[in-house]
């Protein structure tokens, strides 16, 4: 006789699914009044020969501007879980590319930033090709802004308002009111 049942449940991810990748083809024809080559269009986001996709050029993104997965790691990621052989200069074209197309609010965010009562700026040593370089952030209870500097004391000097840092002498040299 049953009483019952008792279950268990076990998370885990599916196996990495291999690229996919999709032949696209343009038929190209000889005009027959002016011997002209004639050719179809691709579809949009086709426009080199070989392009990644929106899903692989957004976890190229996550993983590089919100994870901050240094590319030299992110490409190694790339090719060990899903057998992606992506260049360490593709992955900085993506990311440039992605912020060229979102200057605008990026410039929004610094402002924001700048123009609030209070703020909390710090800095973290990274090492870029080799060479100290300082990430610096800027951010209030809803924004957050980010540049890397050569030095540490690159603080942003247009900052007003209550700035709460960490007492680094370089910060001292901002405006308070």
């Amino acid at each position: 006789m049953s009483v019952g049942f008792e279950t268990r449940q076990v998370q885990d991810l599916p196996e990495p699914l291999p690229l996919r990748v999709v032949d696209h083809r343009a038929c190209v024809g000889i005009c027959s009044q002016c011997n002209g080559d004639t050719k179809a269009s691709f579809p949009e986001g086709v426009g080199s020969p070989v392009p990644y996709g929106p899903h692989l050029t957004g976890l190229v993104l996550y993983l590089n501007t919100h994870q901050l997965l240094p590319v030299k790691r992110l490409v190694e990621s790339l090719r060990d879980l899903f057998g992606v052989k992506v260049s360490p200069g593709t992955v900085v074209n993506m990311v440039s590319r992605r912020a060229r197309a979102y200057g605008g609010l990026v410039d929004t965010i610094r402002a924001g930033v700048v123009k609030a009562r209070v703020k909390h700026m710090d800095e973290t040593g990274l090492r870029i090709e080799g060479r100290l370089h300082w990430l610096h952030v800027a951010c209030t209870h809803l924004l957050t802004y980010l540049w890397i500097g050569k030095g540490r004391g690159d603080v942003m000097l247009a900052a007003l308002g209550v700035v709460v840092h960490d007492c680094w002498t370089s910060s001292f040299a901002m405006p308070t009111c």
